[in-house]
């Protein structure tokens, strides 16, 4: 074998374990219609412990992790802002004043892959995103559920609850929600960063989707 052929197979070998590692430090989720459409699913708004991702037209989204969790949370609502301690400090992520949201806690049980699920109601008068929160800039009134998420992932990727849509929301109503999400989370760019998904070829015919922040 060739020194170039070697230093090739180090290095395929290298980016595979590397993209693993990363791989293993992800959540994954997805928003789906009650009734499966040909149509694509409009972009919506996802913010995770400093950084923020966007579905994708399937509907889908992921965030890379900085450490195992075994317990988050999920709010779905229509606009957040930020409150600060100084000029360019950010204290922590509220609700806008709004009794319209969805918010979920999630706790990993001892055995198997089992979340346990609780929906609770977060205090109006300060409504702060508590830390370790998925954010889902949503409107909430178009979400009939949030249900497992039935799709075979990697044992150490975190998968999300799928956030079901109602039937009666239509195409129109989606665009219309997407684009107050888009543009509610152009306040909170400056604070965190962009997860981009791209697909890095390692090698001739084998493709490997990786989450990266930016």
């Amino acid at each position: 074998m060739s020194h170039q052929k070697v230093l090739r197979f180090l290095v395929v070998a290298y980016a595979i374990c590397f993209l693993g590692m990363v791989q293993a430090a992800e959540m994954r989720g997805c928003i789906k219609a009650e009734v499966v459409s040909a149509d694509k699913m409009p972009q919506f708004r996802v913010l995770f412990s400093g950084k923020e991702t966007m579905t994708n037209t399937e509907g889908f989204f992921s965030i890379p992790l900085d450490e195992k969790i075994t317990r988050y949370s999920m709010l779905i609502c229509k606009n957040i802002k930020q409150n600060f301690v100084k000029t360019n400090t950010v204290r922590n992520v509220c609700m806008a004043h709004d009794d319209n949201y969805r918010y979920y806690e999630f706790e990993k049980m001892p055995h198997g892959d089992t979340w346990r699920q609780q929906e609770k109601r977060l205090d109006l008068e300060r409504p702060i995103a508590p830390e370790g929160c998925v954010i889902v800039l949503l409107d909430p009134a178009h979400v009939s559920r949030v249900e497992p998420w039935r799709v075979e992932l990697d044992q150490k990727t975190v998968k999300l609850p799928a956030i079901v849509l109602k039937q009666e929301v239509s195409t129109s109503m989606l665009a219309t929600a997407s684009a107050r999400s888009l543009l509610c989370s152009l306040d909170e760019k400056p604070f965190h960063e962009t997860v981009k998904e791209e697909v890095k070829q390692l090698a001739q015919n084998t493709n490997v989707l990786v989450s990266l922040t930016r």
